[in-house]
């Protein structure tokens, strides 16, 4: 069972994965990634927009598989620095006026800053890319941890362990 305590040794495992977006096949425009992610949520019924919102109950969360995320995947941190995401946040202002645009992008750097430009992850290894360094791990599951947030809705932390690799990759993920 995962431990608290295996959060704090991968914090910054954890700050990678969160600032990671899947590149998906190199030919893919990033306008035909937006209409995918999109029309997809369109097609979502009630209940399962609750879940995707984070309101689930403990015995909804099922075990998942590194390859559950198998893929290239790359920093969205350079779109946040560059002003790519500006839109977004904006929109985010637009649909929740708790925080301004300014604020959500603040809050988001805090989450997305990382020096890991892209990982690409397999059946049980995980590629690291920190500019021309490379470095990587084998990683199987250990568990996940339910998080509550104070807003009333929740997420999922799925932990994967490295039993071997290089020493530069992360312990936990």
């Amino acid at each position: 069972m995962m431990k608290y305590s295996y959060l704090m040794k991968s914090i910054a495992a954890l700050t990678i994965c969160s600032s990671l977006t899947a590149c998906g096949p190199q030919t893919k425009t990033a306008e035909k990634n937006r209409e995918e992610h999109t029309e997809h949520h369109h097609h979502m019924t009630t209940d399962e927009k609750k879940i995707y919102d984070g309101y689930f109950e403990d015995h909804m969360v099922k075990d998942r598989a590194l390859t559950d995320w198998k893929g290239d995947w790359q920093s969205v941190y350079p779109y946040l620095k560059d002003g790519t995401l500006d839109k977004v946040f904006e929109h985010k202002a637009d649909e929740d006026k708790s925080m301004t645009a300014e604020e959500y992008k603040a809050s988001y750097k805090t989450g997305y800053k990382t020096d890991v430009s892209r990982i690409n992850i397999g059946e049980e290894q995980i590629d690291f890319y920190k500019g021309e360094q490379h470095y990587s791990g084998r990683y199987e599951y250990d568990g996940k941890e339910i998080l509550n947030y104070d807003k009333g809705n929740r997420g999922v932390c799925f932990i994967f362990k490295k039993t071997s690799g290089d020493q530069k990759a992360p312990t936990y993920i």
